[in-house]
């Protein structure tokens, strides 16, 4: 999957979907989890029901296993840890531990993608561009993050949403619709957020202060809200989703321009996602 490797007995692999060694950390690698991938209101994945230990995806040879996925997980292990029990916070991060955190949150992004959906919407070229280019993402991808120290603490310590959900921030007619996707991850305290769209035309905006970038380490476009920002902090599990349905996309408007746009109807998107098939 990450590179030209031929997969046969003695090269293939099994990668864990989230990492052993965050299951071992936060002690819930026996917890079981359903995961289900929806199309419209169909499901489009068997209904599984395993330990999220056992969530692992083939396709992936030793080498890359073993290689170049093992020294990332070592190279993030101390800031993700740091950053995911609110000892670090996302302001003191270097530009090398940006980049290597927001390399770790798209390869896992990524793994999660293929092993949930055999019909995938980030197309496959993207998955060895992220292996051959160490020092950056693959174009199209960005990685956004909150950390939320008051999460409720029921909640379990790893979790993930997908969806092609995105504002849409456009001058009338605009005839591009790109393929869009987008992941969070959490784990612990911190929120991540990898963003794909096949159009560079397109640019992801953020709710301010609420998506940080990681990757690029700047955005350029952003909205307001109007709404609290500890609504993102404070919520239980819509929290999480909050945070995911609020980043948007854009194209051909400036900074100014999307200062006068209305504001986003979050609480209304908040609501739809609970009360309709989620992707």
């Amino acid at each position: 999957m990450f590179c030209s490797a031929v997969l046969r007995s003695g090269t293939r692999s099994l990668e864990h979907v989230f990492p052993d060694w965050i299951l071992r950390h936060f002690r819930i690698g026996d917890h079981v989890i359903s995961p289900q991938a929806w199309k419209g209101t169909s499901v489009v994945s068997a209904v599984r029901r395993h330990p999220l230990a056992a969530f692992r995806l083939g396709g992936i040879c030793a080498g890359c296993n073993n290689g170049w996925m093992s020294a990332l997980e070592q190279n993030v292990k101390p800031s993700l840890l740091a950053l995911s029990k609110g000892e670090r916070h996302l302001s003191d991060l270097t530009h090398l531990e940006q980049r290597t955190l927001s390399r770790w949150a798209a390869k896992t992004a990524l793994v999660l993608h293929a092993a949930t959906y055999s019909d995938q919407v980030i197309p496959r070229p993207l998955y060895p561009l992220l292996r051959s280019q160490p020092k950056q993402l693959p174009t199209g991808l960005a990685v956004l993050a909150i950390q939320t120290p008051d999460l409720a603490d029921d909640l379990l310590a790893v979790t993930a949403i997908q969806s092609d959900r995105f504002l849409i921030f456009s001058r009338p007619g605009t005839a591009s619709d790109p393929v869009r996707w987008k992941i969070s991850l959490r784990v612990g305290i911190l929120q991540l957020l990898v963003s794909y769209c096949s159009d560079a035309a397109w640019t992801p905006v953020g709710w301010r202060d609420v998506h940080k970038a990681l990757w690029p380490t700047q955005m350029t476009l952003f909205y307001a809200a109007g709404l609290r920002r500890d609504l993102v902090t404070t919520r239980k599990e819509s929290g999480t989703v909050l945070f995911h349905i609020s980043l948007g996309i854009a194209a051909g408007l400036v900074q100014a321009e999307i200062e006068l746009l209305p504001r986003p109807p979050l609480e209304q998107e908040l609501e739809r996602f609970f009360t309709s098939p989620r992707k």
